[in-house]
C-alpha cells in the first residue's frame, strides 16, 4: 500500500494491552506474508476467531476451453444478463495460475460478508454507485473507479441502484503501484502520472458491538467456505498500518 494510516483508537506501542470502555481489546495482524511484508494491526472488541458454526463448502468449478484454436475473441460483457450479488454473480472469463478475470452485473446486495483468501482483488466499476463497507471502514465508489481490495480483507459491496457492471481481476500476486514510479522508501516519484493525493482511503466507522450470527464466506483457491461468526465482524475500535483497501479512478 502507498502510505501509513492510523484510524480510531490504538495503543501507544504494538502488542501491549489496549482497553475500550474498560474492556481489553483483541489484537489481530493482517498481511500477505505474515511478519515479512506490509501489514496492519487491528484492535477488536471480541476475538475475531469466535466462530459459532462452520458451514458448507461450495466448489468453484472453472472449465478450461475445449477448443484449442488460438484466435481473437470479442468478449461482449454487457450482453451478460444481471444476476446474483457481487460474489455469486461472477462469470469467470479468463484464468491461469496467477490471474482470474470475471464479469458481474449484480442485482442485489449480498447478505453475507466476503473475504478472498487466495488473491488480491481489483474491482473496476463500469456502472453503478455505492459503498464498499470493509472492516477498515467505508469507501464510496462510482463509475471509473478501480477498487483495490488486499487479500484477506473482509468486506461487503452495497449498491444504490440495480444497473451495475463490474470487471473483477483476482491476482495471486500483490497489487501495488509500479516500481518505476516509486522511490526506495515507497513514495511515488515526481514524474509518476499520479500521486498519493489521487488515492481514496477508507472512512473509519465506529465499532459495531452486536452479538448474533453473521455469515462470512471465504474464497479459497477452489471454492467458498461458509462460517457463522458469533458477533458482528466490524467491531474494530482502531487500526493502523499499510494494509487496507483503496480506490484509484481512471480519470485521474
Amino acid at each position: 500500500m502507498p502510505f501509513y494510516l492510523c484510524r480510531g483508537s490504538v495503543p501507544d506501542k504494538r502488542h501491549i494491552q489496549h482497553f475500550h470502555n474498560k474492556q481489553l481489546c483483541y489484537e489481530e495482524h493482517i498481511s500477505r506474508e505474515g511478519f515479512s511484508d506490509i501489514y496492519s494491526n487491528m484492535y477488536h472488541i471480541h476475538p475475531p476467531t469466535r466462530v459459532s458454526e462452520v458451514g458448507t463448502f461450495k466448489p468453484l468449478l472453472l472449465q478450461p476451453a475445449t477448443r484449442r484454436i488460438h484466435r481473437h475473441h470479442h468478449l461482449e460483457l454487457f450482453n451478460h444478463p444481471p444476476e446474483g450479488n457481487a460474489v455469486s454473480g461472477r462469470k469467470y472469463l479468463l484464468y491461469n495460475n496467477e490471474v482470474r478475470m470475471s464479469s458481474v452485473a449484480p442485482l442485489e446486495n449480498a447478505d453475507f460478508f466476503f473475504r478472498n483468501s487466495s488473491a488480491d482483488e481489483v474491482i473496476f466499476v463500469h456502472r453503478g454507485h455505492g459503498v464498499l463497507e470493509s472492516i477498515f471502514g467505508n469507501l464510496k465508489f462510482g463509475p471509473g473507479d478501480y477498487i483495490v481490495v488486499p487479500l484477506g480483507t473482509l468486506y461487503q459491496m452495497k449498491f444504490e441502484e440495480n444497473d451495475n457492471r463490474l470487471l473483477i481481476i483476482e491476482s495471486a500476486g500483490m497489487v501495488t503501484t509500479p516500481k518505476r514510479y516509486r522511490n526506495k522508501h515507497g513514495q511515488l516519484l515526481e514524474h509518476a502520472p499520479f500521486c498519493e493525493r489521487d488515492i481514496r482511503i477508507p472512512e473509519f466507522i465506529d465499532p459495531v458491538d452486536n452479538p448474533g450470527s453473521f455469515e462470512i464466506r471465504v474464497q479459497l483457491h477452489d471454492g467458498y467456505q461458509s462460517y457463522q461468526l458469533a458477533h458482528h465482524p466490524y467491531d474494530l475500535v482502531g487500526w493502523d498500518g499499510y494494509y487496507y483497501p483503496w480506490i484509484f479512478n481512471i480519470n485521474d
